[in-house]
């Protein structure tokens, strides 16, 4: 799967400058390879994302794979219950605050996650 130009990780992106990418964008920046999102877009849409301001204090990274997947398919679902099983919760504040996993590990387990189901989605698609 080809996510973007020279198939970078999130991390790649994570806070580079110069646009200083949040943890949500951050997947969408690594995935614009496949929803074709500008730059623009991803700044206008997801920069108030980050940092626990995403829907229910939702972790920025992982709000952002469940919009890329669709937020109600099954894939989105499944990737929640692993994320939640494999970090111990999905809110930016409990990960942190609580549990003090570091954004980094938040971001790169999303973008592994994302591609699994991103590739299990086309599967089921074809």
């Amino acid at each position: 799967m080809n996510k973007n130009e020279g198939n970078r990780s999130a991390l790649d992106f994570f806070h580079a400058q110069p646009h200083n990418w949040n943890c949500a964008q951050t997947i969408a920046k690594a995935y614009q390879g496949i929803t074709r999102v500008s730059d623009e877009e991803i700044e206008a849409t997801l920069r108030s994302k980050g940092g626990g301001k995403a829907e229910g204090g939702l972790c920025g990274a992982l709000y952002s794979a469940i919009q890329i997947l669709g937020e109600d398919s099954p894939e989105a679902k499944a990737l929640i219950e692993e994320f939640h099983s494999r970090m111990g919760a999905i809110q930016c504040r409990a990960l942190k605050a609580e549990l003090r996993i570091p954004c980094n590990d938040t971001v790169a387990l999303a973008d592994q996650l994302l591609e699994k189901y991103l590739l299990i989605q086309r599967e089921q698609q074809s």
